[in-house]
């Protein structure tokens, strides 16, 4: 049980960091695109360039 309950916090801490360095992103995206004044299909492009940019394609919207 023990090696279950370890196995569970590694996880978590592994997400956790991911999750972390997933909102240092998207924070350095959205004052990059507020910045320049991005809206609609301009914002949605440099967001997905970003997210792609940083191996988070995952989070990508559709274009």
């Amino acid at each position: 049980m023990m090696e279950g309950l370890s196995r569970i916090c590694t996880t978590l801490a592994e997400l956790n960091e991911r999750m972390e360095q997933e909102r240092k992103v998207y924070l350095a995206e959205l004052e990059d695109r507020q910045r320049k004044g991005l809206r609609g299909d301009e914002a949605v492009r440099h967001y997905n360039q970003w997210m792609r940019r940083n191996d988070m394609e995952h989070l990508c919207v559709p274009e």
